[in-house]
């Protein structure tokens, strides 16, 4: 018997395409894409954190979440005294802490948070500047036994010693300057750390919201925005407790 090629052609069309619809629904078929979704090795690659993205409005406490870094090792790495509770200080105050201290060639700031935890995670980083860290977190860094030749190399001439006690009153002049009591009010520029820095207890601030409490590096203003809450009113209940708390 003579088959038509046209009809072979037909057939074997019906076979292959048959075969893939079967074992696709029996989950023996599986496309590339499925094996991305599926297999571990993909898991988090395209949402990899970056050191680079860490700003001076960062909080230790929010580094500490974000990188799996605990917040008693940020504080031991960038000498915050006992007063000085982690949770609630910014990137940005270490240039206020430092600066005075400091060479004038040198510099302890934010950049200094990005490499430390750059080399504390073993994520990838690339800076364009000069970047020193205190003794301390180079200690840390070390004793994790995780560096190159290459980067201990370059921690062994960007180290600087500090004294703790020199640290301690350039905290003291720092926080006298940026939390006068004379500043002490709500504004648009103010954010959630303010309102805690000037005394008002976190479990108050949450009281305002329902329970929550927003992220201590926002803003007061952009986060009544984007909870569609009047700012004015906001704005008044946390002015009542900051001069409760602020006399």
């Amino acid at each position: 018997m003579k088959i038509k090629i046209s009809t072979l052609a037909i057939s074997m069309i019906i076979l292959i395409f048959g075969g893939i619809l079967i074992s696709s629904s029996l989950g023996w078929w599986k496309t590339d894409t499925n094996l991305k979704q599926n297999n571990s090795r993909y898991d988090g690659i395209e949402s990899q954190l970056d050191p680079a993205e860490i700003r001076g409005s960062f909080s230790f406490a929010e580094i500490s979440d974000l990188f799996s870094i605990p917040l008693e090792t940020m504080a031991e790495a960038f000498m915050l005294p006992d007063s000085v509770d982690p949770q609630y200080f910014y990137n940005r105050g270490l240039d206020g802490l430092y600066g005075p201290i400091l060479a004038e060639d040198q510099e302890i700031g934010n950049s200094a948070v990005q490499y430390f935890v750059a080399l504390y995670t073993g994520l990838p980083y690339q800076s364009s500047e000069v970047v020193f860290l205190p003794q301390a977190a180079v200690n840390i860094l070390k004793s994790q036994g995780q560096l190159t030749d290459e980067q201990i190399k370059y921690l062994n001439t960007h180290t600087i010693q500090i004294d703790p006690n020199e640290l301690g009153n350039a905290l003291d002049s720092y926080v006298e300057e940026e939390h006068d009591q004379g500043e002490a009010l709500v504004k648009g520029t103010t954010t959630f750390y303010d309102v805690l820095a000037w005394g008002v207890s976190e479990s108050d601030v949450m009281a305002v919201f329902d329970g929550n409490m927003p992220p201590t590096n926002m803003l007061v203003r952009d986060y009544c925005t984007q909870n569609k809450l009047e700012f004015a009113a906001v704005k008044i209940a946390l002015q009542k407790l900051v001069d409760a708390a602020h006399p």
